[in-house]
């Protein structure tokens, strides 16, 4: 009878902590960085400043996550087509994952007339493509129009795509100043290599803007197989040989990359408006 006992017990007890697991939402987490101080993301932080001023951590008590966030420095006369610093981490090998992040453009951002870009998303261990890998970019592209910046996009260089650029991006959305927003995306590598049948997936504020599923990460012929690299790296430009002409800020907090959904079941349905622009350069 203590025997039975016993084993009901322990088996009540092993529910229970399945069920604490799988509601702290953390069975699948790579990466969880609330921006307190740079973390296990220190080993690729770069400056690009005298000093160290590109990034900091900084406190803002608007953010939707903690108060603690990472802030990017462009002081007046910085130069386009660079980023004041670079901040990144290894995502694994994972061959699928989800990413999400709130971001946030001071009050009087000056938007670049090409693009502004924030996360590179890398299928190599290396800075080299020579793997066949390829880099995933999130950028809003096309300048700026009125108060706004430019449409959200997505460009892949590398893959089946070689030197080529394949831009995915969605016109019904364009970031303001000074308005945090979350971002989420999920990419899963093409398989087999090189057959362009991966996912690409972003949503903003939880309305999804770009959904593909015939996406090349991977050159067939190559070694690369997986994602593995992730930065930080919001490069303003584009090139364009302009400055700012003032001191602007870029923040990012509540960086969260998963194998299961941040937060939960994300909608599949696409606002209902242009399709997905494809374009390849």
């Amino acid at each position: 009878m203590i025997s039975l006992r016993r084993s009901r017990l322990s088996l009540i007890l092993f529910f229970l902590l399945v069920t604490c697991i799988a509601n702290s939402g953390l069975s699948g987490e790579l990466s969880n960085q609330h921006w307190n101080d740079y973390g296990g993301w220190g080993g690729t932080h770069r400056n690009a400043l005298p000093g160290n001023a590109g990034s900091s951590i900084v406190t803002d008590i608007t953010t939707p996550d903690q108060t603690s966030v990472l802030q990017f420095f462009y002081p007046a006369g910085f130069r386009d087509g660079g980023e004041p610093s670079l901040v990144g981490g290894w995502l694994g090998p994972v061959t699928e994952f989800y990413m999400r992040y709130y971001f946030k453009y001071s009050e009087n951002w000056q938007w670049h007339p090409i693009s502004d870009k924030i996360t590179y998303i890398k299928t190599y261990p290396s800075m080299s493509v020579a793997g066949g890998g390829s880099e995933t970019v999130l950028i809003f592209q096309n300048g700026p129009s009125g108060t706004l910046g430019g449409q959200l996009s997505v460009h892949i260089t590398g893959g089946n795509w070689g030197g080529t650029r394949v831009i995915y991006g969605s016109p019904e959305f364009r970031p303001q100043r000074n308005r945090w927003y979350k971002i989420t995306y999920y990419q899963k590598i093409d398989s087999p290599k090189g057959s362009s049948n991966g996912i690409l997936k972003v949503w903003v504020d939880d309305v999804l803007y770009i959904n593909r599923n015939d996406v090349s990460y991977l050159a067939a012929s190559k070694t690369d197989t997986s994602f593995y690299a992730f930065d930080y790296a919001p490069v303003w430009g584009g090139v364009a040989n302009i400055t700012k002409l003032h001191d602007d800020y870029l923040w990012i907090d509540g960086t969260i990359i998963s194998t299961d959904p941040p937060g939960g079941i994300l909608p599949e349905n696409k606002i209902p408006r242009s399709p997905n622009m494809l374009k390849i350069e």
